[in-house]
Parts: structure tokens; C-alpha cells; sequence
């Protein structure tokens, strides 16, 4: 029962709703959307069969952009999708230079005119990770030049301070979940036992549901020994620091995964020692670097932590 995506509105089951009250915005009428529900939801497919929707296309090209700015004298990277039709920036692929972001590649992009008074959609993921300060800097670009552009934003029911901000003021709001109806309609032509049905209705997200649907129950690993694993044979392999980029998008899966990145250096700490002997003293480091590097203990990102907590481990061979 392993199937594709569905890029149009009609092959919608699962947020079959969802899809219903997107379809109707056209160009002619749209309006800021935000779009908001757990991880793994479906709300990315949702939105670019929303962008399809639109402009009554299948196939959109797209480019995937990586470009420097600079910032009060400093520099900064922003990494961006493109197309004929529409932008988008993930908060979470920029998580370092969101202020820069905002507060220069967005502000320069929205404040010029359009051709024919047209308007340019931007979608805007993983608003939930913005800190407040920030946030108020986007909701002012959303608000003031609200003529040029059109924002389609998504996020997490993780950030309180997204919730209780004026962006659901400025937005027409819809929350993405799991319909049981929907479910029901999925797999109705299907016989599971009592069992299997209880565990496809009290899953929490699509992937959950599609690894009960189509194997019957939900593996007995975890995803995180599949990225420790990842992370520890680009660890042992690595000879520069252009194995960053890689690290940092192993560290950015697992969070989509919604799995607690604070964490994540004391099941590293247990991957280590059931993969290999150490001795007490390599031992002892590895619990001092991960001390040191506990998001607890400091106000920086988590990210930067996390990769500070690998790189280190790395430098002192303790693989």
C-alpha cells in the first residue's frame, strides 16, 4: 500500500479537509496562509500541492540557491528555493543567520515592486524556531508590504510565542492533523486486526501511520541509531571540515524526526561504548565534552552545541 505523494488537491485522502479549504484561494483571491500542526503532518506536501493548485501546474522546476550578503559590514549565507512562481527559505537551514535574514534578504526582497502590480508568494518553514525579537521584525515586512507579497507560512505546534504573536492576525490560520475519517477512508478496502487498527489510530504523525499501514506495526529500532550510525562513520572518515555541511544536515534530519537534540551526545555516549572498549581516562573525556557542551549550561543555539559536541569528540579521537 506503499504510495506517492500526492502533488494535486483531488489525490488528497489523508487532509483530504485540508486540501478542500486550500483549494479554495486562487490567485485572484489569496491571502497569507499559515499553516500549522505536528511534525510529519503533511503540511510540505499540502503546500506544494497548494503552489500546483494555483498555477494549474504538475511539475514545478526549482533551484536550490546558496548565496553570501552582507549585513552592517558582516557577511552572511542564505540558502534558498526559487522558481518562476514562488520563494522559499527554511528557517531551519538558516538557522544562524535568521536575523540577517529577515532583517536584510527579506526586507530588501519584499520592499520593491512588482511588475503589473502583481504579487511574489513566499513560504516561509519552521517559523516556530524564530525567536520573538525576530519574529516582530518579520511580522512588520508581513504587514507593511503586505501589496507585493503573499506569505504562505509553516509551523510547528512547538513556540508559544508564534502563537500568541499578531502573525495569526495577519494570517488565515488552518491547523494540520490526523482525521480519523480520513484514515478510515485511506485503508477502508484493507483488513487489519483489532490491534493493528487501535495503533493506526493513536499514531501522531504520517510517518508513524504509513509504517503501521504498510508493515503492521512500528519497527523495534529507533531512527536515531540509523543517524548515530551516519554520524559516526563521517566522524571516523573525516580528514576536513568540509564534512560540516554533512553533520549539520544529519543534525537537522533528527530534528524534523522530532527527536530531542539536547539528548542526542548521551545516546552518541551509549553508541560509543556498545560499539567499542574504551578506557576509563577516553571515557571520562567523552562525559567532560559532553558536559561542556550541554544546551543547558549556555544561551547560544542548539545547533552550533551539537556540532560543537561531534567536532570535538573528532579532534580528540575518541572514535
Amino acid at each position: 500500500m506503499i504510495v506517492s505523494k500526492p502533488t494535486q488537491f483531488n489525490d488528497f485522502i489523508i487532509n483530504k479537509k485540508i486540501a478542500d479549504r486550500l483549494a479554495t484561494f486562487t490567485t485572484d483571491n489569496l491571502q497569507n496562509i499559515f499553516l500549522y500542526g505536528k511534525k510529519n503532518i503533511g503540511k510540505r506536501t499540502l503546500i506544494q500541492a497548494f503552489i500546483n493548485h494555483l498555477f494549474t501546474q504538475n511539475n514545478i522546476f526549482t533551484q536550490k540557491i546558496t548565496k553570501n550578503f552582507k549585513y552592517n559590514h558582516k557577511s552572511y549565507t542564505c540558502i534558498y528555493t526559487t522558481s518562476h512562481y514562488y520563494y522559499e527559505i527554511d528557517f531551519l537551514e538558516n538557522v544562524k543567520h535568521i536575523k540577517k535574514i529577515i532583517a536584510d534578504f527579506l526586507l530588501n526582497l519584499c520592499s520593491n515592486a512588482t511588475l503589473h502590480n502583481k504579487y511574489r508568494i513566499i513560504i516561509l518553514r519552521n517559523v516556530d524556531i524564530v525567536r520573538e525579537k525576530n519574529l516582530n521584525a518579520l511580522l512588520y515586512i508581513i504587514e507593511n508590504y503586505y501589496k507585493y507579497n503573499k506569505f504562505i507560512i509553516i509551523s510547528n505546534n512547538s513556540s508559544l510565542h508564534v502563537f500568541n504573536s499578531k502573525l495569526m492576525k495577519l494570517c488565515f490560520n488552518i491547523r494540520c492533523y490526523l482525521d480519523k475519517q480520513e484514515i478510515n477512508n485511506y485503508i477502508h478496502n484493507k483488513k487489519y486486526t483489532k490491534k493493528v487498527l487501535h495503533n493506526i489510530h493513536n499514531c501522531n504523525n504520517l510517518y508513524e501511520l504509513m509504517l503501521v499501514i504498510n508493515y503492521k506495526s512500528l519497527p523495534q529500532y529507533k531512527p536515531i541509531y540509523i543517524f548515530l550510525e551516519k554520524i559516526h562513520k563521517l566522524l571516523v572518515n573525516m580528514t576536513t571540515l568540509l564534512c560540516i555541511t554533512k553533520l549539520k544536515a544529519y543534525i537537522q534530519d533528527l530534528h524534523l524526526l522530532n527527536f530531542d537534540l539536547k539528548t542526542l551526545p548521551s545516546h552518541y555516549i551509549k553508541f560509543i561504548r556498545d560499539k567499542q572498549d574504551m578506557s576509563d581516562s577516553d571515557l571520562h573525556l567523552l562525559y567532560h565534552i559532553a558536559n561542556k557542551y550541554n544546551p543547558d549550561n549556555r544561551t547560544f543555539e542548539l545547533f552550533s552545541f551539537i556540532e560543537s559536541f561531534f567536532i570535538e569528540v573528532k579532534v580528540h579521537n575518541l572514535l
